[in-house]
């Protein structure tokens, strides 16, 4: 099983997708580079993904799934922010999570966005 880091990233209400020509809507992330920390796969993927760059990233928790070991971080971005599809990626989305059910996304996306949703009404970001 591959680890992967994956990006929950908060503009006020809403999380941030990502899709690639053709592709089902997607959380940003990918597999760290050799000997790269995972939090820092996940400011790598992002910036690369939507040229966004994000300060200090918290771990949100781990979830697996048949394809992969995702290690979830969460990050709250300025409500001014931009996010630019870059590299493979073709479109950037910006979506509140009871959304998400109605987009082409896979059922671990879903669920990762349903569990940090859920964690985040139950604890409110740290100032």
């Amino acid at each position: 099983m591959k680890d992967r880091a994956t990006a929950v990233c908060w503009k006020g209400n809403q999380i941030l997708l990502v899709a690639k020509v053709r592709s089902k809507w997607s959380l940003p992330g990918g597999k760290p580079e050799r000997g790269e920390q995972m939090v820092d796969a996940a400011i790598r993927e992002v910036q690369e993904e939507t040229r966004l760059v994000i300060k200090r990233p918290r771990l949100a928790c781990l979830f697996v799934d048949p394809r992969a070991a995702h290690h979830v971080f969460e990050v709250d971005v300025h409500l001014n922010a931009v996010a630019k599809p870059s590299n493979e990626i073709k479109h950037c989305l910006w979506v509140m999570p009871d959304q998400i059910s109605t987009l082409r996304t896979s059922s671990g996306t879903r669920e990762i966005i349903e569990l940090v949703a859920r964690m985040r009404r139950s604890s409110p970001p740290a100032s």
